[in-house]
């Protein structure tokens, strides 16, 4: 999967369009490279983003964002970039807010 793909998908709601582009902008930062090829995408990949947001956000933003993540994943296998969706058994999480 390109990031070129990722930037394609469009959204009807402003709201996911901004967790979207957010998202987006998080993965960026993860990879740290403008290409990606979908063999690198692995379930362990995912797992590695999602924590990369769990240790970066509180509340529901890595939940928001890595839900993201997922849909565009999923459009990816749907266009035959993937066999299996390597996003499909890791669950998106919230990271409670830490109240100081």
């Amino acid at each position: 999967m390109t990031l070129c793909l990722l930037e394609e998908i469009s959204c009807p709601s402003n709201e996911r369009r901004r967790h979207l582009i957010n998202s987006l902008a998080q993965f960026k930062l993860f990879i740290k490279k403008d290409f990606i090829s979908p063999i690198e995408i692995t379930e362990n990949f995912c797992k590695r983003f999602r924590q990369f947001l769990l240790d970066k956000y509180t509340g529901e933003t890595p939940d928001y964002y890595y839900l993201r993540f997922k849909w565009a994943v999923s459009a990816a296998k749907s266009d035959g970039y993937f066999q299996k969706n390597p996003s499909e058994k890791v669950n998106s999480k919230s990271n409670p807010s830490k109240l100081n």
